[in-house]
């Protein structure tokens, strides 16, 4: 994938026209478009611009990686991860217990990954 390419991409993935992009960078729609379609490269000031507009990275942007996400980013939470953050330590452990006997529980409920009956499990 090139440069273009990338760079169409994230244009396209934000519902954004050539035009709204190169009004930001304070430049000719037509040298935008110059950009997308790798007949010319910008230089590495509207790189960065462009890197921050997107909200990806410069590496990205220039193919050096498959990962959008900028540099010194947090990395995204998992949606499955409670945040116990601000509760006691004993309430930790009692939530850590909860949750390993519903584990159980629900492991014990099935057979071969389908449940034991055709009961609706709670």
């Amino acid at each position: 994938m090139t440069f273009g390419d990338r760079l169409k991409g994230q244009r396209q993935n934000k519902g954004l026209f050539q035009k709204d992009v190169a009004s930001f960078l304070g430049i000719d729609r037509t040298t935008y478009v110059k950009y997308e379609n790798d007949g010319s490269e910008p230089d590495k000031h509207t790189i960065a611009k462009l890197a921050e507009y997107f909200s990806v990275s410069t590496d990205y942007l220039l193919g050096l990686t498959g990962d959008p996400a900028p540099c010194g980013a947090p990395p995204q939470p998992d949606p499955d991860t409670i945040k116990l953050t601000g509760l006691s330590e004993r309430d930790k452990q009692e939530i850590r217990h909860l949750v390993e006997y519903k584990r159980n529980a629900l492991a014990d409920d099935f057979i071969g990954g389908r449940p034991k009956s055709d009961e609706r499990i709670p």
